[in-house]
């Protein structure tokens, strides 16, 4: 399975990813991402059975600040 990730890049973070990246605590990252979930903005987040998961590229365009600028422009 190791293998398996090594060749095929990763499209979507788990909840653990996102709380690396954001340097939140356990606790933390899991009640902004149900809340994300629910709100259903500023990234999109799946639930599947128990389990969230986060498309990368709509996360990283969120951390990144181009959702944002995108929206203005389209202003």
């Amino acid at each position: 399975m190791a293998m398996i990730e090594n060749e095929v890049e990763k499209k979507v973070y788990k909840v653990e990813d996102v709380q690396n990246l954001l340097g939140l605590g356990r606790s933390k990252a899991y009640e902004f991402i149900e809340n994300v979930y629910y709100d259903r903005k500023p990234f999109r987040v799946l639930k599947i059975g128990r389990s969230y998961r986060i498309p990368c590229n709509s996360f990283d365009r969120w951390l990144n600040g181009d959702e944002e600028r995108e929206r203005v422009r389209a202003e």
